[in-house]
């Protein structure tokens, strides 16, 4: 597929863009809906309308990379990238870019956490890690 990617290169900067290959050949022309899900569009530069934080996980983190919403569930963030970086993620600040750092601290810091909060039955684990699992 040919495309001219010269527009994207400042949405790209900002949001890194990542497709996998299967994505990528279920994509059948630009603009499509599959293209419009995965390819960055330049107005998401120009776009004042949303929030850096839609769903303030910020707000809902007390350590890094595990959001607290609900009093018997979590989400631990386990990676920083994505098999694909979806233009409708409500974390595209960070994914991919050096704003998600995670470490072997940073997880530790999600264990200790999650053993000092024994309410949470439900642990949402976003990514894929080769780390030892120490919960």
């Amino acid at each position: 597929m040919n495309c001219d990617t010269t527009a994207l290169r400042e949405v790209i900067a900002n949001f890194p863009m990542r497709v996998n290959p299967y994505f990528l050949n279920l994509i059948q022309s630009p603009g499509d809906p599959i293209w419009k899900q995965a390819i960055p569009d330049s107005a998401e530069i120009h776009d004042h309308v949303c929030t850096d934080d839609p769903l303030a996980e910020d707000f809902l983190s007390p350590v890094p990379n595990l959001v607290h919403k609900y009093p018997d569930r979590v989400l631990l963030l386990v990676t920083n990238q994505c098999a694909m970086y979806c233009r409708f993620c409500t974390r595209k600040r960070k994914v991919g870019t050096e704003k998600m750092i995670i470490t072997d601290k940073t997880l530790e810091a999600g264990y200790t956490y999650l053993r000092q909060h024994p309410a949470i039955r439900e642990v949402l684990v976003s990514g894929r890690t080769r780390r030892k699992s120490y919960f």
